[in-house]
């Protein structure tokens, strides 16, 4: 039985800290945000207090809180919330910490801050006066219920960069009997994997596969669906993962881009975003596994001719919307390319397709309605072309520049498609052989996998723009800043809303 003077003793404190943030704060509810009152906090002398205080460039550790008027001389201190109430220790130590902005001074870095943590920044005056004075005219503290007092910011540091999920591959092979899901891990760790139907799905007390190597595997009953898996390192970190790559037969190059991480450590919801190439060749047993899967919705960027020649093969229920892109080569352009035997002339159309995308006003509407969509519904959504490269590739190039993903890792993920069409480009290819002596075929995997001169060439006249890929969203895709916070909010996992 627990000890009720501790107990009691343990809510006399709490209590007691939270009337002092009270008391220093004016603050009694537990919103982010507050309107500040009109009179200044206090002021001592010449100094006093402002109210122009606020807080950016916030990312799991570090926060840069600053103030517009460099005249103004106060000092601040930020606090800590602990579990659901917000307590600012009594105690100086490192949940408590006091910053002083000096004359002229408009900023100040804060430093050493707790990941994914709520915190809240409030001024008060340094008091200069004498002992005798400080006596004398001492500082009344107001009324502790009195919730109008003071200036209040609030912000939250963003969630620690979850490194695990780097550290882990996740592969599912299904059989006619048996499902495989292969584990690979960067490292020999002590790897604890429990499988889960859901992403809501209650955690079972005991692994369903568990090693100290570097890889495991899973096996169970073959079913149609999507299974996901809480894994366990060294029985601290904790991550949920899923494959990347749905195991469909119909189409290799459909991709969750769950986990992503972006560059202020969040990442990417899984379940929620697909990207594919063409959807008509799914079988009976696809499209049951992809409804467990939940898409909502079905972003076609092929042409009125594409998609009426092969229509979208998807569970009933989800919703098709189509914005063509028309810019893929057509068959007369490869008997070009195959006659000229160059692969010069490969790039001849492929660069100028690759401009197009960046720069023509039908590509540029047709993307601003693609991420006006994601912003304003929230719904788990599989975007497509043909082959899932071009057109699909800068689609998912905008979207995580949209979301905060790093250059490097936004290229990665268009390479990454090569993984998945190289089967179905070297098919193709060999039957290209099969007509020629020269084997001429070969000229064309430039254009039937994709190219890292090829997107480059889409960043470069962004990136050559002032503003570059931020001033790119706002002004060419109407991506204002209300909509890239509502894209955030939907599709990051733990974004603040």
């Amino acid at each position: 039985m627990r000890n009720n003077t501790a107990f009691h003793f343990e809510k006399s404190v709490a209590v007691s800290a939270l009337m002092l943030l009270i008391t220093l704060t004016g603050w009694s509810q537990t919103t982010n945000t507050r309107k500040s009152s009109a009179l200044p906090l206090a002021s001592s002398g010449q100094m006093q207090v402002g109210h122009d205080g606020k807080v950016t460039d916030i990312t799991a550790t570090s926060a840069v809180f600053s103030m517009s008027d460099p005249k103004t001389t106060a000092q601040y201190s930020y606090g800590i919330s602990v579990d659901t109430i917000n307590i600012v220790p009594t105690s100086t130590n490192s949940m408590r910490h006091s910053i002083a902005f000096a004359k002229g001074a408009t900023s100040i870095t804060l430093t050493k801050l707790r990941p994914n943590t709520q915190y809240y920044i409030y001024p008060y005056v340094v008091n200069r006066l004498s002992s005798k004075e400080k006596q004398s005219k001492a500082i009344r503290i107001p009324n502790p219920f009195v919730t109008s007092y003071g200036p209040l910011v609030s912000f939250r540091t963003a969630p620690a960069y979850r490194n695990i999920l780097k550290d882990i591959t996740v592969t599912r092979t299904q059989g006619s009997d048996t499902d495989t899901v292969s584990f690979v891990f960067s490292t020999p760790e002590d790897w604890r994997i429990y499988k889960l139907d859901s992403l809501t799905a209650l955690v079972k007390s005991l692994p369903d596969a568990s090693t100290k190597n570097d890889s495991v595997k899973l096996l169970f009953n073959h079913a149609n669906i999507r299974y996901y898996y809480k894994v366990v390192k060294n029985n601290q970190e904790s991550v949920i993962v899923t494959e990347t790559a749905l195991p469909v037969k119909g189409q290799t190059n459909f991709r969750d881009l769950g986990g992503i991480a972006t560059e202020d450590g969040y990442n990417i919801k899984w379940g929620k975003l697909f990207r594919s190439g063409a959807l008509n060749k799914l079988t009976p047993a696809d499209r049951e596994y992809v409804e467990s899967a939940g898409i909502k919705v079905d972003v076609d960027f092929r042409t009125d001719s594409e998609q009426e020649n092969a229509k979208d093969s998807l569970p009933k229920g989800v919703e098709l919307i189509r914005l063509p892109i028309s810019t893929p080569p057509s068959p007369d352009s490869i008997n070009c390319w195959l006659n000229a035997k160059s692969i010069i002339a490969l790039d001849t159309m492929f660069i100028p397709l690759y401009r197009s995308l960046v720069n023509d006003p039908v590509c540029q509407k047709q993307y601003t309605s693609f991420l006006n969509q994601l912003a304003t519904t929230g719904k788990a959504t599989i975007y497509h072309c043909s082959a899932g490269k071009d057109r699909t590739g800068f689609a998912t190039v905008l979207l995580l520049s949209a979301l905060g993903v790093d250059r490097q890792t936004i290229i990665s993920n268009y390479l990454e498609t090569n993984l998945y069409i190289s089967n179905a480009a070297n098919s193709y290819i060999r039957g290209i052989n099969r007509n020629y002596d020269d084997n001429r075929g070969e000229l064309l995997h430039r254009s039937l996998t994709v190219n890292y001169q090829y997107i480059k060439t889409s960043l470069d006249i962004i990136d050559n723009t002032k503003g570059g890929m931020k001033t790119y969203l706002s002004e060419k895709l109407k991506m204002t800043p209300e909509l890239i916070q509502a894209l955030k909010k939907k599709y990051l996992d733990n974004y603040p809303k």
